[in-house]
Formats: structure tokens, C-alpha cells, sequence
């Protein structure tokens, strides 16, 4: 009885564990107003399957920030996320639009631009942010530094 007992206990556990991931899945930072956030690409509307986030208004520096790897492959860019050995700075390199690399360290507010054989830093309007599991990147500055006019958003009331 004891045994029935304690497997009883252990799928009742794991079921409400399991049930509470999916629920966290897709939570947003403090500073995400709950406006809903349209991306359109090519003037059609984009939805953003739940397994990537979503998009949202960060309202502490009135930026739009989207999951990096929705906005990548919708473009047909490639990210790696790296980690630096010595300052242990975490972040994230794009690349394959054109002949550029743009490498961006998440929390700071700069992207380094390698183009031929330049490198150019050049400020951010917002970084690029680590919440949830998921990258963030405010949209703007990514879809002009990728040279996409495409892109544009809007937050619905």
C-alpha cells in the first residue's frame, strides 16, 4: 500500500511541476507594458508561435524587443549565443544578411558591427535582454542594422 502510496504522490508532483513550466513559458519582464504587440513584415502581419515568446512594449526605454531567433530565421540570418571565457559576458552574434556580423553582449547598450574587414561599435537603443530563456532584441535597431525596411510593429490599446 505504501508503494501505491508514494507513486501516487510522485505523479501528482511531476503533473503540477509539468503544468506550472507551461504556464511560465512566455513570461515577459517587469518593465513589458501588457499592450499586445503586432509585428508586420512585408506589410503582412506575423504571428509568433508561443514556443519562441512574443513580442512586447518594454516601457523603460519605450522599445519594442522580440525574441532574436523569430526575427533571425524569418530573415534568413543565423545566431550563435556564446559566452566570453574571461569576462563571462554572455551574448550573441548575427550573421548571413549580406556580408555583416553584429555581436551583442546582452544588458549592454553597443553592438559591434564586423563588415569586410572593419569592426565598428556603434550604441544600441536598447540591449538586448535575457529573461525566460529566451534573447530579446529591441527590433528597430536589429531589422536597420540587418538593412531590412521591411519591418515595423505597432501596440494595440
Amino acid at each position: 500500500m505504501k508503494i501505491k502510496n508514494y507513486i501516487a504522490i510522485f505523479i501528482l508532483a511531476f503533473i503540477s511541476i509539468l503544468s506550472t513550466s507551461v504556464f511560465a513559458v512566455g513570461n515577459l519582464p517587469a518593465t513589458a507594458s501588457t499592450k499586445k504587440v503586432d509585428i508586420y513584415i512585408n506589410n503582412e502581419i506575423k504571428l509568433l508561435p508561443e514556443n519562441y515568446g512574443r513580442a512586447y512594449f518594454d516601457k523603460s526605454n519605450n522599445r519594442v524587443m522580440v525574441p532574436i531567433r523569430y526575427i533571425t530565421e524569418q530573415f534568413g540570418a543565423y545566431i550563435q549565443f556564446y559566452t566570453e571565457p574571461n569576462s563571462k559576458k554572455q551574448g550573441i552574434l548575427i550573421g548571413g544578411v549580406g556580408n555583416k556580423l553584429i555581436k551583442m553582449n546582452i544588458g549592454e547598450n553597443n553592438a559591434t558591427f564586423y563588415e569586410d574587414k572593419d569592426n565598428q561599435v556603434v550604441a544600441t537603443d536598447a540591449p538586448a535582454v535575457l529573461y525566460d530563456g529566451r534573447t530579446y532584441v529591441p527590433i528597430r535597431f536589429i531589422s536597420e542594422a540587418m538593412g531590412l525596411k521591411a519591418v515595423s510593429y505597432t501596440h494595440l490599446r
